[in-house]
């Protein structure tokens, strides 16, 4: 008789954003046990509940370079889903608040010194000067390279997941509005070039899947950068696809820097 695995357990940081909980929501019918770390304080309406859920448990980070608390909520884990969103206001650059660079290398720590089997990272390609006008680009390039550093040192496992453009800004970021004055749908993103072809990825739906499947199987990658994206379009063809699909007539709006 084949004695019983003992259920891996995965934790999640920010299950209340988009990419944490894309994962979060993936993995609760799975047999993983799941932590979910998040620094806003009590449970985020966007979780689910703790009694319709027993396999999950939430936990408050205080501050999200605490390596300690990291450490703690780590330990045990088979593997950890990091992730940061540059546009927090926790990332409020006043002096002594902490920054998306400290946090990346926290989590990163925390892996090392709870031993975790494996880090997936959310971060960004390094595109050279491109990158250098984004502090989204900046500050998970950095992590990046702290991360593997860090892997080269310890011997820690890491996956570099690295998301196109969010199509959920479309919704939640207001860059798709109906102009009142002709009802056309006018989609539109910060100064993006009409031809600009840009990855796309639909988070909520796409992320979950493949976390799973790295966690799952994650030897060919570990080390690796793995683009996760879609198709390349413009906003153009965006506007096109979006017409061609609801019959609502649409176009692309250009938006200064």
């Amino acid at each position: 008789m084949t004695a019983p695995t003992t259920p891996q357990t995965i934790a999640i940081l920010g299950p209340g954003g988009i990419q944490g909980a894309s994962v979060l929501h993936y993995l609760l019918p799975t047999a993983f046990t799941l932590r979910a770390i998040t620094t806003r304080p009590g449970i985020s309406s966007s979780l689910p509940s703790l009694p319709a859920h027993p396999n999950l448990s939430i936990h408050h980070l205080p501050s999200p370079t605490s390596t300690s608390h990291l450490t703690q909520f780590f330990t045990g884990c088979t593997a950890v889903f990091g992730n940061t969103n540059t546009l927090s206001p926790i990332y409020d650059r006043k002096p002594g608040s902490p920054t998306e660079i400290d946090a990346l290398k926290a989590i990163v720590d925390a892996a090392v010194e709870a031993k975790v089997g494996l880090l997936v990272l959310s971060c960004l390609p390094d595109v050279g000067e491109l990158g250098k006008k984004s502090p989204d680009f900046v500050n998970k390039i950095e992590g990046m390279k702290y991360a593997k550093e860090r892997a080269t040192e310890t011997g820690l496992r890491v996956v570099y997941v690295q998301l196109g453009w969010y199509m959920q800004n479309f919704v939640e970021d207001h860059d798709a509005l109906v102009n009142p004055t002709d009802g056309v749908v006018e989609f539109q993103m910060q100064g993006l070039k009409q031809d600009k072809r840009v990855p796309w990825i639909s988070t909520y739906t796409d992320l979950g899947p493949i976390i799973k499947a790295l966690i799952d199987n994650p030897d060919p990658y570990i080390g690796k950068e793995i683009p996760i994206v879609a198709e390349l379009l413009t906003m153009d063809e965006i506007a096109s696809i979006y017409q061609s699909r609801t019959s609502s007539p649409s176009s692309q709006k250009k938006r200064p820097y």
